[in-house]
């Protein structure tokens, strides 16, 4: 394992050989940014120092300012429609 996929709060989560040589995926949440339980500049700093080819998926809400600014890709999701609108409730694997 490298020293970047030990970061806090930041794991390789998948790792495979390609022709054109190693890719990973890593998923955190930004809630543990949002609640204290992760430093944003320590997060920050380990994604500084990442592999140029490993890919880093943060999600969750409220994006802390300095993960924006450092990421190439930003998306924000909102609803346009909900099926509890009707009256469904919510599902097991669905909502939660």
């Amino acid at each position: 394992m490298s020293e970047w996929s030990k970061m806090p709060g930041l794991k390789a989560s998948r790792q495979s050989s390609r022709a054109n040589g190693i890719w990973s995926s890593s998923t955190r949440s930004n809630y543990a940014i949002s609640y204290g339980m992760l430093d944003p500049a320590k997060v920050v700093a380990s994604l500084q120092r990442k592999p140029e080819m490993v890919h880093v998926i943060l999600t969750g809400r409220n994006a802390h300012p300095t993960i924006v600014e450092l990421a190439d890709t930003v998306t924000e999701m909102r609803q346009v429609k909900h099926a509890y609108e009707k009256g469904v409730m919510a599902q097991r694997g669905i909502e939660y």
